[in-house]
């Protein structure tokens, strides 16, 4: 027999510490270790976290005793190499804790919650004489609900400190507590209807559909069938799940759908749904650019051949989103990915509803507006490589935590605005920096639009260190408004002497 191998892991822990904690893995999930999967594991007296794996090894620590792995949570890593090379320079250059900037990266429904339960003791032989009155209440609702949790049972006896009761039947073995892990993130679901396995063909179909027909007793159902095929349920290759409240909505019985179900002949599955709407069709032509522009994207063009960075100083209103559009689409002909970086999304929904003109359900949009379980389905759909959805992705900073595989172009817009930086909580990063350290890791491009830029932007194109490319005249020759300065010390030393004069004519 072969000898099983005593595996640990190296976890990191969304808390605010740098270090990582080892944990020994119970023989039966050894075959189940990856770098960059979910485990929980213990941590304190009696929490559970959810860490992610970053090392697996067999060195046995030597100064304590470490614990079990409870669990492991995935079947495939949820973050990349190239991610946690982000995190790590966040977290040395930007001096915070590792376990900070994996819980800023995170969607927090990946995050597992841990709530203690109090149950009664299995052992428990129901003598309740030496129970106080209010031990006897946590007893009796126990009976009825089975489990608890703390906030339960606080509402149970109307106070706050319930520890004291809860020790107290521990110690007399009336119940026992346990850590009950809840999983967040919960797929959204619908019902949908499609022929059963036996009835996969056209010869088949078209024989049940006959045998109703005859039959004036199965209006209702013959109904049904012939509704499915009108939208498309059933076509050469096989079945196709068809939604059953569309059905309902063609004026479909549920009764007659629940009938041909019990019947074997169509089948009600509950399937999981994207919560992502999806986009509109591209549906408009790139426009014309103006000589202006063109000088610029050539500019660009050449400045990406010897520079990661260019600095794109372009007035207001001189068309620097009809060049995005242009590099946006050239990283698309390759295959590639899209970062668009903007410092508000909420005020920026014209700019998102031009892109999405342009690139129809290419465009994804991640910021606050979503709620966690949609953030999760852009994670993964990033991934694991949908190549069909979210080649250009719109968001805040905190969109450079995102998962991305083939990252071709980085463009943030408004580079200059302060909202890119993150105050607080830890970590305190700048989004516009860390895309440009991100753009090293995909061997990416970032282009630096503002028409008032950043002084340590425009100080490294002056400098060489970013390519420098200027839009000085606005789109259609539009005139540049007019600009008055006014000089504000001899503004106010003409109020004041004109007050005193008043304040002397005012006295004599």
């Amino acid at each position: 027999m072969e000898e099983r191998k005593t595996y640990f892991v190296d976890v990191i822990l969304p808390v605010p510490i740098n270090n990582a904690f080892t944990y020994r893995v119970p023989f039966e999930m050894n075959e189940y270790l990856k770098t960059g999967v979910r485990v929980v594991v213990p941590f304190g007296k009696s929490k559970l976290q959810t860490g992610i794996i970053i090392k697996i090894h067999e060195e046995v620590p030597k100064d304590y005793q470490s614990k079990y792995v409870e669990a492991v949570l995935d079947e495939y890593p949820i973050i990349t190499g190239k991610q946690f090379k982000l995190w790590n320079w966040i977290s040395d250059y930007y001096m915070a804790p590792l376990g900070d900037v994996m819980n800023a990266a995170l969607p927090s429904n990946f995050k597992l919650g841990s709530e203690t339960k109090v149950l009664l003791h299995p052992e428990f032989e129901g003598n309740t004489d030496k129970l106080t009155d209010r031990e006897y209440q946590v007893f009796e609702a126990l009976e009825v609900q089975e489990e608890l949790d703390l906030k339960e049972i606080s509402d149970i006896l109307g106070i706050k400190t319930i520890q004291p009761v809860i020790k107290a039947m521990i110690e007399k073995r009336v119940v026992i507590t346990q850590e009950d892990l809840k999983q967040k993130y919960t797929p959204k679901t619908q019902l949908f209807v499609e022929f059963a396995e036996a009835y996969q063909s056209n010869e088949q179909i078209e024989a049940i559909v006959k045998t109703y027909s005859e039959d004036s007793r199965k209006k209702k159902q013959l109904d049904a069938l012939l509704t499915m095929l009108h939208l498309g349920s059933f076509k050469q290759g096989g079945s196709k799940p068809i939604l059953r409240s569309l059905l309902t909505d063609e004026g479909v019985s549920a009764s007659s759908i629940n009938t041909l179900d019990k019947h074997g002949i169509l089948e009600i599955k509950r399937l999981e749904i994207s919560r992502l709407t999806d986009g509109e069709d591209a549906d408009s032509a790139f426009m014309d650019l103006s000589d202006e522009q063109n000088r610029a994207l050539s500019e660009i063009r050449s400045s990406f051949e010897d520079k990661d960075v260019t600095l794109l100083h372009g007035v207001t209103g001189s068309g620097k989103t009809e060049i995005y559009v242009e590099l946006i689409q050239e990283q698309l002909d390759k295959g590639k990915q899209v970062l668009f970086l903007l410092p508000e999304i909420a005020l920026t929904t014209q700019l998102i509803q031009r892109l999405q003109r342009y690139f129809g359900d290419k465009v994804g949009v991640y910021h606050s507006r979503f709620n966690q379980n949609e953030r999760v389905e852009i994670w993964n759909s990033l991934l694991h490589g949908d190549t069909t959805k979210f080649q250009i992705v719109l968001g805040a900073r905190s969109a450079v935590f995102l998962p991305f595989r083939k990252l071709g172009l980085i463009i943030v817009d408004e580079e200059h605005e302060s909202s890119f930086k993150q105050y607080d909580p830890s970590p305190r990063y700048n989004g516009r920096d860390t895309a440009i350290v991100l753009r090293a890791f995909h061997d990416a491009k970032v282009l630096l639009g503002s028409a008032t830029p950043a002084m340590e932007s425009y100080f490294n194109a002056e400098e060489g260190k970013y390519g420098l490319v200027k839009l000085d005249k606005r789109f259609g020759d539009i005139q540049m408004p007019e600009i008055f300065t006014a000089n504000l010390k001899k503004r106010k030393c003409r109020k004041l002497c004109s007050q005193t004069s008043l304040d002397f004519l005012l006295s004599t």
